[in-house]
């Protein structure tokens, strides 16, 4: 059995996930704020401190991307004097909502959309038809990087398909839900355990991608320059 383009994009339909385009000056629900300042947020420990993005709470449950329903918005600060380090807003029982909130950054309307998955995704996390043509060719899922390089055209066709219907960080200032992005930089695609919160585009260098992990129930952020 051989692994072609089409059988990529079945398998990429059958593994669409829903996100949200956050964008900015569109007409549709504001579901995040983009820096600025959040009305409650409390920099006393550190004057270098600043507030990077808040999302709501009500489109973040909608997405499943949590163990539990929020009942308050998801919010990540960092420290100026220390590019690699940002954390997340933790909540108490006193934490307002979104809607209950002030916020001073720039607003961020969403709208629904569909993400498809990436090649590496469909390696590891397709049906049984992707696993027996790998096979066939004598690889595993997890050596997706040989395909690419040995089967390039193969890997570009799908690429061309899914940037054509992806719903990328091209057109949107930040993404939320859907499937990890994956980087050529990469030695692994992200573990499932990992869910994919949310990645900017706004301010363009450095970028960031928020992931959750739900065996610890901890956050990673990350900035990334292209």
């Amino acid at each position: 059995m051989n692994l072609t383009v089409d059988l990529l994009i079945k398998e990429a339909l059958d593994m669409q996930l829903p996100c949200y385009r956050l964008l900015e000056n569109v007409d549709a629900p504001i579901m995040g704020y983009w820096k600025g300042d959040r009305s409650d947020f409390d920099l006393s420990d550190s004057e270098d401190g600043f507030h990077l993005l808040s999302l709501h709470e009500e489109y973040l449950n909608d997405l499943d991307l949590f163990q539990w329903k929020r009942e308050t918005p998801y919010s990540v600060r960092g420290i100026r004097r220390s590019p690699e380090w940002y954390g997340i807003v933790p909540d108490t029982t006193e934490t307002p909502g979104f809607d209950d909130l002030e916020f001073t950054g720039t607003p961020l309307n969403g709208l629904k959309a569909i993400s498809y998955p990436p090649f590496s995704a469909i390696c590891l996390y397709g049906s049984g038809k992707v696993a027996q043509a790998l096979n066939d060719q004598g690889l595993t899922r997890g050596q997706y990087q040989r395909i690419i390089s040995t089967q390039y055209n193969l890997f570009q066709e799908y690429v061309q398909w899914s940037d054509e219907n992806f719903c990328d960080l091209s057109d949107s200032a930040v993404r939320i839900g859907g499937w990890t992005p994956y980087y050529p930089t990469q030695d692994f695609y992200t573990p499932p355990e990992y869910r994919f919160i949310a990645c900017s585009s706004i301010d363009a260098e450095p970028w960031y991608e928020i992931t959750h992990n739900w065996a610890t129930n901890l956050t990673r952020v990350e900035s990334h320059i292209t």
